[in-house]
C-alpha cells in the first residue's frame, strides 16, 4: 500500500508540471484528469481496437484447455471469468464462496490477473481448495488474455464504487467482455 501512495503522489506532482497529457483509453483519461486536478491538455490515441483482434480469438478459444491444464475438472465445459486485477475491493473472495454455493458440475469459475505470491491470491486459493471447478490463473498480457474471455459465457465485474479507478473502468471492462461475446 505504501508503494501506492507513493506512486500516486509522484503521478500528482508529474501532471501538475505537464502540458499534455497522451492516454490510450478514455477512462483512463478521466481518471488522470480528475484525479491529478492538472491543467494540462489531455489527448486520447487509442491502442489497436479489439474490432482488429477478434477475428483470430474467435476461431478458437483456448479457455477450456487452460482450465484443465490449470487444474479444472474436465466436466467443465462453460466458463464464467473475472479477468483484471486481483484486489481487496474487487469483491473476489464474496465470488468464490458464492459460487461454491451453487453446484452446476459442467460450469467452470476462472479468476484471472492474480500474481501468484500475492496474498490475495494465496487466500483465494485457499478459499478455492477443495473445488476444481475454480481455476486461478496468473494475470496474461493483453491480448492474449481475450483468447480465454472468448470462450466464457459470462464474465463477473464486482467493483466497489469505492475510486476512480474502479467507477471508470467498469464500462471498459463491460465492452471488453461484450466484444468477446
Amino acid at each position: 500500500c505504501d508503494g501506492e501512495l507513493f506512486l500516486g503522489m509522484v503521478l500528482r506532482i508529474l501532471m501538475r508540471r505537464a502540458d499534455i497529457a497522451i492516454v490510450p483509453e478514455i477512462n483512463r483519461l478521466w481518471i488522470l484528469k480528475i484525479g491529478s486536478r492538472s491543467t494540462a491538455q489531455f489527448y486520447c490515441i487509442p491502442n489497436r481496437p479489439l474490432e482488429d483482434m477478434l477475428p483470430q480469438l474467435r476461431c478458437e478459444p483456448i479457455t477450456r484447455s487452460e482450465f484443465i491444464k490449470n487444474g479444472g475438472s474436465p466436466s467443465c465445459k462453460r466458463f464464467i471469468i473475472y479477468q483484471g486485477v486481483f484486489m481487496p475491493d474487487r469483491c473476489l473472495p464474496e465470488l468464490v464462496i458464492g459460487f461454491k454455493s451453487v453446484r452446476i458440475d459442467n460450469v467452470g469459475l476462472i479468476l484471472m490477473g492474480g500474481e501468484i505470491n500475492e496474498p490475495i491470491t494465496r487466500s483465494l486459493y485457499q478459499l478455492a481448495e477443495g473445488d476444481s471447478r475454480i481455476v486461478i490463473l496468473p494475470r496474461m498480457a493483453a491480448p492474449s488474455h481475450l483468447a480465454i474471455t472468448s470462450g466464457c459465457v459470462g464474465g463477473v465485474l464486482l467493483y466497489k464504487p469505492n475510486r476512480l479507478n474502479n467507477i471508470y473502468c467498469a464500462p471498459n471492462k463491460i465492452y471488453e467482455y461484450a466484444a468477446m461475446g
